[in-house]
């Protein structure tokens, strides 16, 4: 690795003035292959992905927060959920009381400050707020037994939820108890709520975008241009929501100018799993389970990928 990846901008303790020697990180990915959370180690373009971290327990499902350095996990050994924050020191491991056991989905608000937990054969959503410091399931949601969710999302404050199963309709929860079935031309693909706001995204399957509302209307955003990319998997807005991004099962990733009305799109020559955000503009694509990780880049006039490579020759690390 070169020179500069070296260098970071922490004081040694008793020594404000000189810097600390260590390794940048861009967060860290869930390595089912493994059950367990690595780190991704560099810069873009100089990174790899390092030995797995010790927690303490085998990890069965992971929602990783990149940019506040801790992740959501069930145990693979109880199914509990618990929150590993990632300091300098090492790693604190604070359980969520309460929460669901072995959920099937755990996604993580926008800036994550909160997160929904869903498990099927329960019917029942969970919503999770305070997090990382002090995680706490703030209410309890009973589902129809409609099948398997794929589109779900929840706000930073964890007030507004969004859930949808198989071809079925979108619902939207808020935290009165109340939920309203929105009207959308096609069936959701992918939803996300836009970072510290109550309106949410939504890409449907033949991949127009529309804009919900807080009260649960909706409106047409805009749809991806060029050539027609198929089975939207993932979404995400930017914090003022003039930029969307959509991740593509073909492997397609674009960003799209809701302002202009103007998308580029570029390949990350993988299978997109989900956009993870790294930072407020790039995102991660896949996991490490299979191959190198892939990070979108879309915070540059021309979007680009990145390649990660994943380091298998490492024992546990914390």
């Amino acid at each position: 690795m070169p020179a500069s990846l070296f260098l970071l901008s922490q004081p040694v303790s008793g020594q404000s003035g000189l810097s600390k020697v260590g390794v940048p990180s861009m967060g860290f990915v869930y390595d089912g292959s493994q059950s367990a959370i690595r780190p991704i180690l560099g810069l873009p373009g100089a990174a790899i992905v390092g030995a797995p971290l010790d927690p303490g327990f085998a990890v069965a499902r992971a929602a990783v927060a990149a940019q506040r350095q801790f992740v959501l996990a069930a145990s693979g050994d109880d199914g509990r959920a618990r929150v590993i924050v990632v300091q300098d020191s090492g790693l604190t491991v604070r359980p969520v009381d309460g929460a669901l056991i072995s959920p099937d989905r755990m996604i993580l608000s926008p800036s994550a400050t909160s997160a929904i937990l869903y498990r099927r054969d329960a019917a029942r959503l969970q919503i999770v707020t305070g997090l990382p410091e002090a995680p706490v399931v703030a209410r309890e949601i009973a589902l129809d037994d409609s099948g398997s969710a794929h589109a779900l999302a929840v706000s930073d404050d964890g007030a507004l939820a969004l859930y949808a199963a198989g071809a079925g309709p979108l619902w939207l929860f808020d935290s009165n108890g109340g939920r309203a079935q929105l009207s959308l031309p096609a069936a959701v693909a992918a939803v996300t709520f836009r970072p510290g706001g109550s309106d949410a995204l939504a890409v449907v399957r033949t991949g127009e975008l529309y804009m919900i509302q807080a009260d649960g209307g909706t409106a047409y955003y805009g749809r991806i241009a060029g050539d027609d990319p198929s089975d939207p998997v993932a979404v995400q807005l930017s914090r003022d929501g003039a930029r969307a991004y959509v991740a593509y099962a073909g492997g397609s990733i674009a960003v799209f100018d809701s302002a202009a009305g103007v998308s580029k799109t570029v390949s990350c020559e993988c299978s997109p799993t989900g956009l993870e955000p790294v930072n407020s503009a790039m995102f991660r694509v896949n996991d490490g389970s299979s191959g190198p990780v892939m990070l979108y880049d879309g915070s540059g006039a021309d979007p680009r990928v990145w390649f990660v490579p994943v380091d298998r020759t490492q024992g546990n690390a914390q």
